[in-house]
């Protein structure tokens, strides 16, 4: 059922208004950012909870998944900075969360953080 919120909220934010951002592209740029990536944690840790992936896998294959999406869509939306800003807020909680249990998981959540801060950047100076 996330995953079809997140398509929802996705589609939401490509045809949110441009006019008056502050109450229409930014409050749901960042609800879809937290579903990009809430949804890909939380494939990740049902695949790894039911065995179907082990638990490294899932976490490699997902954040690349969750970092992929965010970038994508804060690049190709060109604006609502606020999708970005939450996406790399779960990507840093991650990192966060897990440096301590697999710092090389924990990298890769940064570099995705990193990549997604380029577009997110890009929308703001747009938005001057």
């Amino acid at each position: 059922m996330i995953c079809v919120m997140l398509v929802g909220a996705v589609w939401a934010v490509y045809k949110s208004p441009q006019q008056h951002a502050g109450f229409a592209a930014l409050p749901v740029g960042l609800y879809a950012g937290w579903l990009s990536a809430a949804a890909c944690v939380s494939v990740g840790v049902v695949l790894a909870g039911y065995g179907v992936m082990a638990k490294t896998a899932a976490a490699y294959t997902f954040i690349t998944l969750a970092s992929i999406i965010g970038f994508t869509v804060q690049f190709t939306l060109k604006r609502a900075p606020s999708y970005g800003i939450a996406v790399i807020w779960a990507l840093v909680a991650l990192v966060v969360g897990t440096y301590d249990v697999n710092a090389n998981v924990a990298y890769l959540a940064a570099a995705g953080a990193a990549a997604i801060l380029y577009p997110t950047l890009k929308a703001f100076r747009l938005r001057s």
